[in-house]
């Protein structure tokens, strides 16, 4: 015996051995012996796995085989062909940079940091430029955390800048998920102004696959107008020297992105690399000694963008008003294909809103202070900026005085209470409106011994709601026509 069949008739299921036997089971008439051999002929027809073949397939035989299999290859092949001749973002001769300032440590830096993450990530850039990035006094950058959240970004570049009481620095960046075969800065600083921050270039040379090599130049110029002026002459002898000591092929693609603190109506420093025959401008005398090059002559990479490109500034006060953000090509040997600018802040207040909460939470616990200025509207208040106090609360603030000892407490007399309403033998409806009071008593006392605390914690600033107060600026570059 080979094995057995079952089928149901009538609810009642009849097991034959395969073969028949000569007599039947008992209990199975000669009628279901009929229906039986009919399902044998059945199962002989079909191949090892019990599943028959498909009668038009078995009429025509090999021929339609192949002709089923020949047209979905000409499908695919087809399909294939339209997704290649999509738009895609990044093809072998484009190149994505961006340029942000990312705030340094303001208003919870390790929430923030994420949500630049995301921006980096979904602008898909090649290599962004940073300002006002922090290093810590144990060595750390914002430029590591930011890998940690951006695996592929492997290379990065840091020139500190301003050096901070804590042992920390303020600096300026470079991250890449292309390989950085050359990096070098150079001090940019004019000493004869009000501002005494140093200045900084900061270059390295990109390596494309199918591209070639480009050299991006990072920088945050002074905010004041005399000395930007000089600070930009000092850039532009950078790149010129660029060209010549750290010559590689290609190397005479240049991009220059920062905060270049440039605003509406005034755009002086720009004028040496955009428009360097303009003779009336303010900055004209800084420039007058220049030894002007055809090799570095720029264009402004959102003349490709749609609408005004703003960056600055996502604060309430004064809005987005200028664009000190800028991205500039070399015109002959690059072009802007497109232009666009991310974080507005709607999505980092809406999706972070209670990671702030949290951070500040933990904050106010610290009592700590809060380690950078609050701006003109607010005030550091047990480590957190809040708007409406009339000075700042002294470390350590008296209204949030032993935070986490009274957190400890409150949490722990909780615990205790919700054990034992489950220690006490009641049915379970009756246990569950124990445990609601517990719970409405728990709430009730939490807010009247953390009353101030929570005052301070809900007074979230509308600065706070912000990946930073500048835009994200992201320009796609590719090669002119030939």
């Amino acid at each position: 015996m080979e094995g057995s069949v079952s089928y149901q008739h009538r609810k009642r299921v009849c097991h034959l051995m395969v073969p028949v036997p000569a007599h039947c089971t008992a209990g199975c008439n000669h009628h279901e012996q009929r229906q039986h051999s009919k399902r044998l002929a059945i199962l002989n027809s079909r191949g090892d796995m019990g599943f028959s073949r498909p009668r038009l397939l078995h009429k025509l035989g090999p021929t339609a085989v192949l002709l089923v299999v020949a047209v979905a290859v000409l499908a695919v092949l087809f399909i294939a062909s339209v997704i290649d001749q999509s738009p895609r973002t990044n093809s072998n001769d484009v190149v994505v940079l961006g340029t942000y300032n990312v705030w340094n440590i303001m208003f919870n830096p390790e929430v923030r940091l994420k949500r630049i993450a995301a921006l980096i990530q979904a602008s898909n850039a090649h290599a962004v430029g940073l300002q006002e990035v922090r290093k810590f006094p144990d060595g750390s950058t914002q430029v590591d955390a930011l890998k940690d959240f951006l695996p592929a970004y492997e290379w990065s570049a840091f020139e500190p800048v301003t050096p901070f009481s804590d042992g920390g620095q303020e600096g300026t960046a470079i991250i890449s998920r292309v390989p950085l075969t050359k990096v070098w800065s150079q001090d940019i600083t004019f000493p004869g102004g009000p501002d005494k921050n140093k200045r900084v270039a900061l270059a390295a040379i990109l390596s494309l696959p199918n591209f070639g090599h480009l050299t991006f130049a990072v920088t945050h110029l002074s905010y004041d107008k005399r000395t930007q002026c000089h600070n930009a002459v000092s850039l532009y002898e950078f790149l010129r020297g660029s060209v010549s000591t750290h010559s590689v092929s290609n190397a005479q693609r240049l991009v220059i992105a920062g905060d270049l603190n440039a605003y509406q109506g005034d755009v002086g420093p720009l004028e040496l690399f955009t428009a360097p025959s303009n003779k009336h401008h303010r900055c004209s005398a800084a420039f007058a000694s220049v030894n002007v090059v055809p090799e570095l002559r720029f264009k402004d990479a959102w003349g490709a963008g749609d609408g005004a490109g703003l960056t600055f500034s996502n604060m309430p006060q004064p809005g987005v008003v200028s664009r000190p953000d800028r991205l500039l090509y070399s015109s002959s040997t690059l072009q802007a294909l497109d232009s666009v600018v991310l974080g507005d802040g709607t999505a980092y207040a809406r999706d972070a809103y209670l990671g702030v909460l949290w951070a500040r939470a933990l904050r106010i616990a610290q009592n700590a202070p809060c380690g950078f200025d609050c701006g003109p509207h607010g005030k550091c208040v047990c480590g957190v900026c809040v708007a409406g106090e009339p000075k700042d609360c002294k470390v350590p603030c008296e209204m949030c005085q032993g935070a986490d000892h009274k957190a400890g407490v409150l949490g722990a007399s909780a615990l205790v209470l919700v054990v034992l309403s489950y220690r006490l033998r009641l049915r379970f409806k009756a246990r569950l409106a124990l445990l609601a009071g517990l719970i409405t008593c728990i709430f009730v006392a939490a807010h009247r011994v953390f009353r101030e605390e929570l005052r301070v914690l809900w007074a979230v600033m509308p600065e706070e709601l912000n990946p930073s107060d500048h835009r994200f600026l992201v320009s796609r570059l590719g090669l002119p026509p030939d």
